[in-house]
């Protein structure tokens, strides 16, 4: 997960509460107008783990790239 926005909106409780209640991802998508990729990340163990070994080795191997995109995001966000 790129940033906290389902966690303080809330969304990430309601996923798990509705899960628990034993619906399907797609119910939950449907209920909550979400991707049934972000409730599998909130349902499923060690998702965010994964995602977060991913994006490491992810930024291991394209270290270049990386630093670029970052330094475009930091111009983004000094110009608003």
């Amino acid at each position: 997960m790129r940033n906290n926005a389902s966690s303080e909106s809330g969304l990430k409780e309601k996923i798990l509460s509705l899960h628990k209640q034993g619906q399907s991802y797609r119910q939950i998508s449907k209920k909550l107008n979400c991707s049934k990729g972000l409730i599998s990340y909130h349902c499923s163990k060690g998702q965010k783990e994964k995602t977060a070994e991913r994006l490491a080795k992810w930024k291991e191997n394209n270290h270049d790239h990386y630093l670029e995109l970052k330094r475009a995001e930091n111009k983004l966000t000094r110009k608003n």
